[in-house]
């Protein structure tokens, strides 16, 4: 039986299509994952703000209905605010030391730490664009955000 020449160009195609799909995704072209919230705690708050020059702290708990409502909202920040600041939660009722020492009275309570100094903080709910124009305003971060609308005329 003679060969097809094109249907062995689809055959040798589909071959090496699945051969890279069995290899897995190529690392230099693979998208990097999403940044990640840092979970922070009694112990790990000191280092986290002292290491890094610009820290939002998410600080919330699990029974707080406001908070919950603020989760994907912190997630987005993490994402958006990659390179400028790193974004963190710190549940008030498993760490009661930072809590005190934040002198937490309210959640949710954002903290902004630039160059391990708390500089400001926001109680309650606030919109993402609030958040990421009060991070990039402390962190000096001029122009619009990633994948954000250009500045309004």
């Amino acid at each position: 039986m003679d060969s097809d020449p094109e249907l062995e160009a689809l055959r040798a195609r589909l071959r090496q299509e699945i051969a890279e799909r069995a290899a897995g995704p190529d690392p230099v072209t693979a998208a990097a994952p999403p940044p990640e919230v840092v979970h922070a705690t009694d112990a790990t708050l000191p280092k986290l703000v002292r290491e890094n020059r610009i820290v939002l702290i998410d600080c919330w708990a699990v029974w707080c209905g406001p908070c919950q409502a603020m989760e994907p909202v912190i997630q987005a920040l993490a994402e958006e605010l990659d390179g400028v600041a790193v974004v963190a939660k710190l549940d008030t009722d498993a760490n009661p030391a930072a809590t005190r020492a934040l002198g937490v009275q309210s959640i949710p309570t954002l903290f902004l730490f630039k160059d391990g100094r708390p500089v400001d903080r926001i109680v309650g709910v606030a919109p993402k664009s609030r958040l990421i124009g009060w991070v990039r305003q402390h962190a000096g971060v001029r122009g619009p955000a990633r994948g954000g609308p250009g500045p309004r005329r």
